[in-house]
């Protein structure tokens, strides 16, 4: 059954056209997203808990449009490497509107479908588990019903959640969020530096799709155009005569793809949609998601909104050495040419850290090691689903957390936006880490 129920426009009339065909709703990836979630209704047993009934039509369209997005992106990039197409602003400018829809209705989902948020997450797990186990249903009456509805709702928020995070990103960052994470760095900044505009330098070196880089510069361009937004700091910035030039660096060890899975984007859906070992395994071991793989197999194309150069963090030499020298702040030089330097181009470069892959990958400590700016932007669970113990130690000690800005979040995900500044070499103070559960102090220590 098509589950589109509430319908969600873009300025894209290509995509428009396309979303209202037939060759939408079978391509590849849509059509095995459909039946994924269209398949979570087998978890119930007396309800019938389509995705309206779940009060998650607003979500489920929204969702839907972004894997059929991801479908028309890898035809076009396709016909593009034949001399045809050529839509790819179009395209990258109709995600980052639904990316923003779907912050929004995410936002919303507390109040639009409260019980989602009725029951703890571990009592959540619990339930979904043995139902994958088992495929049968406790309790009785209108408990049962209850608890149905529930394990329903959060089944198919799973499927959408790692649907939307395997083709664009994990984290919920809208342009408007993003906009705000620069302009904080950039007022802190202004009173360090003289006349002149000033430059930041966002470096991503585990870039996957590449989407953040397009949303981090739609935030420069609405620095740039005073665009509204929220936020004291970005009033007070927007306000200024020269916002802050925005130059965005990219790159991964594979092109697109998740920045948890490397590369493993289009294989999520086709996955999850198939029976084998890998599936049965997956269900034996009582995991609400199978694994997803870490390469891409059948030459299966990634999906890119915003292509990045192809280096590896662990790389020390070449290309990727270079790479990482033009981060280095020039204020890091051990003489006074370094400050010169630093005056003349006003240019401050900020690591960016979404969602780095957790043990046993070390990609996060690694970028941090290499980096040699004083700011970064960390999105992702602190000391959660991101990250190692090393790097969150490092950021403890190291670091000093400037701001936390809370994101729209997925059920059971504690992901935020961080802001932090690396301590003074000789500084011994406390740690500043976030209260436990993730909860920063989200005023600005500045």
């Amino acid at each position: 059954q098509y589950m589109a129920l509430v319908a969600v426009a873009t300025s894209s009339p290509l995509f428009q056209r396309f979303r209202g065909s037939l060759r939408a709703r079978h391509a590849p990836m849509a059509a095995q997203y459909m039946a994924l979630v269209a398949g979570e209704r087998g978890l119930s047993s007396r309800a019938d808990l389509d995705i309206a009934t779940l009060g998650l039509a607003r979500v489920g369209d929204i969702v839907e449009a972004m894997v059929q997005l991801a479908d028309l992106r890898l035809e076009r990039t396709r016909q593009s490497e034949q001399g045809l197409g050529g839509e790819g602003d179009e395209l990258l400018r109709a995600a980052l509107e639904l990316l923003e829809a779907l912050c929004t209705a995410v936002a919303e989902l507390p109040s639009s479908a409260p019980g989602i948020n009725s029951i703890p997450p571990e009592v959540y797990l619990e339930e979904m588990q043995r139902r994958w186990r088992t495929g049968s249903s406790s309790g009785s009456g209108d408990q049962s019903l209850e608890w149905e509805a529930s394990a329903a709702r959060v089944a198919a928020l799973f499927r959408m959640k790692d649907a939307v995070s395997s083709l664009y990103a994990w984290s919920l960052l809208a342009p408007a969020a993003a906009a705000e994470l620069l302009s904080a760095v950039a007022a802190a900044e202004e009173g360090e530096w003289g006349a002149g505009r000033l430059r930041l330098a966002v470096a991503d070196p585990v870039a996957g799709t590449g989407l953040h880089g397009a949303v981090f510069q739609a935030a420069a361009a609405r620095l740039a155009t005073a665009a509204a937004t929220s936020g004291e700091e970005l009033r007070a910035l927007a306000a200024a005569p020269q916002p802050p030039l925005v130059e965005v660096l990219l790159a991964d060890s594979v092109d697109g793809g998740s920045t948890q899975s490397s590369g493993a984007d289009t294989q999520y859906l086709s996955q999850c949609s198939a029976i084998g070992p890998g599936a049965d395994s997956a269900i034996s071991h009582g995991l609400a998601v199978p694994p997803l793989e870490t390469a891409l197999e059948g030459g299966r194309r990634p999906v890119v909104w915003q292509p990045g150069e192809k280096l590896d963090v662990f790389d020390e030499k070449g290309a990727a050495e270079a790479w990482w020298h033009r981060l280095r702040d020039p204020r890091e030089d051990e003489n006074n040419e370094g400050c010169a330097a630093a005056q003349s181009s006003r240019t401050v470069p900020i690591l960016l850290l979404s969602f780095p892959p957790p043990p046993p990958s070390t990609v996060a400590e690694v970028s941090l090691r290499r980096f040699r700016g004083y700011w970064l932007i960390f999105i992702g669970e602190w000391r959660g689903c991101t990250g190692t113990s090393a790097f969150f130690d490092c950021l403890d000690t190291e670091w000093e957390l400037i701001r936390t800005l809370d994101l729209p979040q997925w059920p059971m995900m504690e992901d935020r936006a961080y802001i932090l500044r690396r301590r003074c070499r000789r500084s011994t103070a406390p740690s500043n880490a976030p209260a436990s559960g993730g909860a920063a102090d989200a005023t600005d220590r500045l």
